[in-house]
């Protein structure tokens, strides 16, 4: 009764007193919602964790109801009411690609995705969610791309590199082989793509771009551009230039720069790694375990670093909590004959189906420690395994998002944000 007097005179920090002495602590964590003293709540909620339900799901709703949504996604998160944390973040992805916001739309789809993941846990609800986990992620790759895009597009300068735009106009038109997400644009991914491709010498393909944009709602600022550029497109050589060429690293083959089955090889059907800075084609390929090697046993093996034959190494290794870095200076004959993983490399020539490299004990007991990345995927995923075929060409993986960089783009793209690119994971988080 004291404490409601209290309460209601508006003297909360007599009637927590009050409270706490008599030991009425649900009463106590509901006071401290009501008056918004938010941190009381969480050091009692840290003390009590059966009370963490009453306090982050109304914090959650009072920051949803101030427009803090990211916040209030992680603390239903926290609440491990996952329904609501999805409804938020789908929400902020939604508002992300209407306000053409590309990059936060990228993140936030991405973030949805892990949280899926997290829900895959459930086995009700396994199936379910990691298609949904695979859809997001897939999203999340389009939109991070296409934010250089619009802003090639919509803004006055641009800070991509030709080859970039080059790269990325690519990997979408690949990609959007069948419904457009919201917000992306064929036309600017197109227009972009012509643009790039008269610039660098990729005649016949700038003429390709250039006839499918005849066929498009063409924007009235763009129609005397795309105009002139038909017709003097007219006036180059009927072929694109060898160096822009995409080669793959499992069969060595060249392939098309417009490419009928997507981001595939067209002779091996090797899916291409992407870097996510860059979008070009990494020298990673991906390999799987034979059946009955664990992933603990696969790791074990790969580190026990047994020597290969005609080999000499001379190794700069940075170790760092924040990402996962090959890199190999002057290498003699690194991938001789003596290889036993590049034998695994050999499919049966003319087939349509996509044939996975598979490797045993005995490959993996080969490997090197540092020509391997590991995407170690939490339950109920598979860890995946890619072997880097240049090992003197350095790659970084973020240890969180597992997105693929060059290393000396992800440094100096971490210098300038403080965080990964791609996930905005902080360069100063321990946690992966």
């Amino acid at each position: 009764m004291c404490a409601h007097y209290f309460k209601k005179l508006d003297n909360p920090g007599y009637a927590a007193e009050t409270y706490l002495k008599i030991g009425d602590l649900k009463s106590l964590v509901q006071l401290h919602v009501e008056t918004q003293r938010w941190d009381e709540a969480f050091a009692l909620g840290e003390k009590h964790p059966e009370f963490k339900d009453d306090i982050y799901v109304p914090y959650a709703q009072w920051l949803a109801e101030n427009d803090r949504f990211e916040e209030a996604q992680k603390a239903f998160h926290k609440a491990g009411r996952q329904g609501e944390a999805v409804r938020v973040l789908e929400q902020l992805t939604h508002n992300a690609v209407v306000e053409s916001r590309f990059n936060d739309a990228a993140y936030y789809y991405w973030m949805l995705s892990m949280q899926c993941l997290d829900i895959a846990q459930d086995p009700a609800q396994k199936d379910a969610m990691l298609s949904k986990f695979h859809h997001f992620q897939h999203l999340a790759e389009l939109y991070h791309g296409y934010h250089a895009i619009q802003r090639y597009t919509e803004e006055p300068f641009s800070f991509h590199l030709p080859e970039t735009l080059f790269n990325i106009s690519r990997f979408l038109l690949h990609s959007l082989t069948k419904d457009t997400p919201l917000g992306i644009s064929k036309v600017n991914t197109l227009f972009t793509l012509a643009k790039q491709s008269k610039a660098l010498g990729a005649y016949k393909l700038a003429r390709h771009a250039y006839d499918k944009l005849q066929g498009l709602q063409i924007p009235s600022r763009f129609q005397k551009s795309i105009e002139l550029g038909s017709l003097t497109i007219r006036s180059k050589p009927f072929h694109d230039s060898e160096e822009l060429v995409p080669l793959c690293y499992r069969c060595s083959t060249n392939n098309p720069l417009l490419n009928n089955l997507g981001n595939v090889c067209i002779n091996c059907r090797q899916p291409f790694v992407f870097s996510a800075s860059s979008y070009e084609v990494l020298h990673l390929v991906e390999f799987y375990l034979e059946e009955g090697i664990t992933d603990e046993e696969a790791v074990s093996l790969i580190d026990l670093e047994a020597p290969r034959h005609k080999r000499e190494n001379k190794w700069q290794e940075i170790t760092s909590n924040n990402s996962q870095t090959l890199r190999l200076d002057e290498t003699v004959d690194s991938m001789g004959d003596d290889d036993p993983f590049t034998a695994k490399l050999s499919f049966e020539q003319g087939g349509s189906e996509f044939v996975p490299v598979v490797v045993s004990r005995s490959v993996l007991r080969s490997m090197s420690r540092r020509d391997v990345l590991i995407k170690r995927w939490p339950p109920p995923l598979q860890w995946q395994y890619f072997r880097s075929l240049l090992p003197d060409a350095s790659i970084t993986m973020c240890p969180s998002c597992f997105q693929m960089f060059h290393s000396e783009d992800y440094e100096l793209l971490v210098l300038q944000h403080t965080c990964c690119p791609y996930c905005r994971r902080r360069i100063d988080d321990p946690s992966p």
